[in-house]
């Protein structure tokens, strides 16, 4: 269960995030400054957390195009961010920033976009999960359902416990699955390979294992998720990190899948969620066209172009 103190220690989470996005750009600010004058770009393009693109754009008169990743948590927090910069926005007397952007990029399809009223610029989603080499088993058809169960690196450096891969793994083992579990080597130790049923790996870009998946479950972090979303695979996510929360309820509004918060995330919770996933069909065919609509979105190329019309100084685009 959700709890009242799980919302305030993710609300202070957030907030402690935002504090540290402004020091990185206090600390970049001079010497970005000076280079962007120098250099003269036309356009600064930035992620939400890159606080100084805005006050660099502002130095120097150009627009500032904020990059998603994923849907946009700092979309109601432009007020908030313009407060915590003041001090910067006073040293270098400036008019005003425009943190959400002149222009905001979304790789997200319609159903996980959050509503918004600035202006946006749809771009399909390319995964790039790093290089490898394809195993002769993944050439295979898989002889029965195959679950990809992945976790990530931070919360498992901070300690063992908050590295849920293996209770996943544990809640998966039981079913009639194959289970191929992507978990950083440093983590092996912490995950039960011993069922004849789990296959546990590190390495292998995560575009090619989804694409022989019939469902994944995973935190909630960026390249996995939007990975996860145009593979068309059913997601059950367990979020740790305040942005993966995000990430996870926005997943499940869209109809790709299903979010589990990890205080409720026992073995017994787990296996019967990932069995809906399975047996559900509409819970596959939610996420295939999840995953229709996000390749239907323009390419980064055309894109570009827009970019390149918005330097120019056209209007920003309806």
């Amino acid at each position: 269960m959700v709890t009242r103190t799980h919302r305030i220690r993710r609300a202070r989470k957030g907030l402690k995030a935002m504090q540290m996005f402004v020091k990185l750009a206090e600390a970049m600010a001079d010497d970005l400054i000076d280079f962007a004058k120098s250099f003269r770009p036309d356009l600064i393009v930035h992620t939400p957390s890159g606080f100084i693109g805005p006050v660099v754009a502002s130095a120097i008169g150009v627009p500032n195009v904020r990059h998603l990743k994923v849907p946009d948590i700092a979309a109601g927090t432009g007020e908030m961010e313009r407060m915590l910069l003041a001090p910067l926005i006073e040293r270098y007397h400036l008019e005003h920033i425009e943190p959400l952007g002149t222009l905001t990029i979304d790789p997200c399809p319609d159903p996980m976009r959050v509503p918004v009223t600035y202006p946006y610029q749809p771009m399909r989603y390319i995964p790039y999960n790093g290089s490898g080499t394809v195993p002769d088993w993944l050439l295979e058809p898989p002889t029965r359902r195959r679950v990809c169960i992945t976790w990530g690196t931070t919360l498992g450096k901070l300690h063992p416990e908050l590295m849920l891969g293996g209770r996943m793994v544990e809640a998966a083992a039981a079913l009639d699955v194959e289970i191929v579990a992507a978990i950083p080597s440093d983590f092996h130790h912490l995950v039960d390979d011993s069922p004849e049923n789990v296959r546990l790996i590190s390495g292998l870009p995560l575009n090619l294992l989804l694409q022989t998946c019939d469902a994944i479950v995973h935190q909630g972090g960026a390249g996995t998720t939007m990975t996860s979303v145009v593979s068309g695979v059913p997601q059950l996510v367990v979020p740790q990190f305040p942005e993966q929360v995000f990430n996870a309820s926005r997943v499940a509004s869209g109809g790709g899948g299903i979010s589990l918060m990890p205080e409720d995330a026992d073995v017994p919770t787990v296996r019967k969620l990932l069995s809906e996933l399975l047996d559900e069909p509409s819970r596959r065919e939610s996420s295939r066209h999840l995953a229709d609509l996000a390749t239907a979105m323009p390419t980064p190329p055309e894109v570009v172009d827009v970019l390149e019309r918005l330097a120019e100084g056209a209007p920003v685009p309806a």
